[in-house]
């Protein structure tokens, strides 16, 4: 494997990419905790810095404001489910899940204005009334302005209480301040989401979709401007719907541009949905992928070819984190419509695999990050990269400490982590359980 050149800053090495996790991932976080030994490697210990602020129960106060390197270690007990997004001007956002030691949950984030040298004191948004939060995932407009989704929700009861929140980081503190209710009018208390995915237009509007059980299985796409008012459309409501959507466009194309949707779907396969009207209706078209895994799948589109890159293995359990035999990546040259015979991205044998996020690096070529390694021994974060998505070069980028699927522990890996593209390089964030509970990491690193 080539080796690709990577700048560590904050907690360890790093990677980030926006997703979400399954249908009961929305948790009261993991009870009990393991220790994990240090992989060792070329890294910059954080320490404790950051914010424990006046706050709410769980610590959930301002901790902002100063500038320091990267670390997610605030007022919180532990980390993990992180995103990042970064602007063309050096800025980027990373949000996380933080779990407090009363057993609350908020979102964490820290803001950097300087390509990542120096980064702002972990903060916290807490979805209202007392709800707890999950599932974060950032992204920025053509103007600079960065926004947050999540998932509200409260534990115990009969019927579920969540919704679908949005933020917009505001002031010059660079703060998320109003949480919105994106999913809907905020007053039902019987409501059944999941798995928030964010992204933006050519013309800056924030695009949202998320899974709907609230009855028949369905997803719901939301189209806003301002926050304030939401244009939604419900699809995939034909029983089919698995779980675990992405979406994804091409803005150079203009306001008109295709949308993406790929979900999980029944049987271990894959559907993806193109809208050619701004999402307010949908088209459904087959992948040819078997034995999906229930791990995000994601994609990428350039014109009208689109890529679409997912875990594959056997023993697919709903919500649980089965790792990954090998990863997939799928590509139709005319927008869906036909799909090319699936090529094999990883490349070690015996591996396993987990959480793939695909992109179009910044300098044309694709770029798949996952973690790799062996259940209960080393774990590292990869990029394999391609220029046309048939021939692909694998390249470390950074270990992750132990390979961990119990998701009760806190040093799982988290269900997904984040990768953001910039001017000249990728930044990734991600789940790093090094120590003896879970952080978030950050680096930057260019393409082999």
């Amino acid at each position: 494997m080539k080796l690709a050149s990577v700048v560590v800053l904050g907690t360890s090495l790093a990677f980030g990419i926006a997703a979400g996790c399954s249908g009961d991932d929305e948790t009261a976080g993991p009870s009990s905790s393991s220790s994990s030994s240090s992989t060792g490697g070329s890294t910059t210990g954080s320490g404790g810095a950051g914010g424990t602020g006046a706050g709410e129960a769980g610590g959930m106060g301002g901790a902002g404001g100063v500038a320091m390197p990267f670390t997610s270690q605030g007022s919180s007990s532990y980390e993990a489910q992180t995103s990042i997004a970064a602007d063309d001007q050096g800025g980027m956002v990373a949000a996380w899940i933080a779990f407090f030691d009363d057993d609350t949950t908020a979102i964490g984030y820290a803001v950097t204005r300087d390509g990542g040298t120096s980064w702002t004191a972990p903060r916290y948004v807490a979805a209202p009334d007392g709800r707890r939060s999950s599932n974060p995932t950032v992204a920025v407009n053509g103007a600079g302005q960065f926004a947050l989704s999540w998932i509200g929700f409260r534990l115990g009861g009969t019927v579920p209480d969540e919704h679908v929140y949005l933020a917009f980081l505001e002031g010059a503190d660079d703060a998320f301040v109003t949480p919105l209710v994106a999913s809907d009018d905020g007053t039902a208390d019987t409501l059944d989401f999941d798995k928030p995915s964010l992204a933006v237009d050519a013309v800056g509007d924030f695009l949202l979709t998320w899974a709907d059980f609230t009855a028949t299985p369905a997803l719901t796409f939301a189209r806003t401007s301002d926050g304030s008012s939401f244009d939604r459309h419900s699809f995939a409501g034909d029983m089919t719907f698995g779980n675990l959507a992405s979406l994804c466009l091409d803005r150079s194309l203009g306001p008109n541009a295709p949308l993406y949707v790929v979900h999980l779907a029944i049987g271990a396969t894959l559907v993806v949905h193109r809208s050619i009207d701004g999402g307010v209706t949908w088209t459904p078209h087959t992948v040819p992928a078997s034995d999906v895994l229930f791990q995000d799948p994601t994609c990428a589109a350039v014109g009208s070819d689109l890529w679409i890159a997912y875990a594959v293995g056997t023993g697919f359990v709903p919500g649980s984190d089965t790792p990954a035999d090998r990863i997939e990546v799928v590509h139709s040259t005319d927008g869906g419509d036909t799909m090319l015979t699936p090529v094999e991205v990883s490349d070690v044998s015996g591996d396993v695999y987990l959480y793939p996020r695909l992109v179009q690096s910044y300098d044309g070529k694709l770029a798949t990050a996952y973690y790799q390694g062996r259940v209960g021994e080393p774990v590292s974060l990869v990029v394999s990269t391609s220029q046309n998505g048939t021939t692909w070069t694998t390249s470390p980028i950074a270990p992750a400490g132990t390979f961990t699927l119990d998701t009760t522990l806190a040093n799982w890996l988290g269900a997904y982590f984040g990768v953001a593209v910039g001017q000249d390089r990728l930044a990734a964030t991600f789940t790093d359980n090094s120590g003896v509970k879970d952080r978030i990491s950050f680096a930057t690193f260019v393409t082999p």
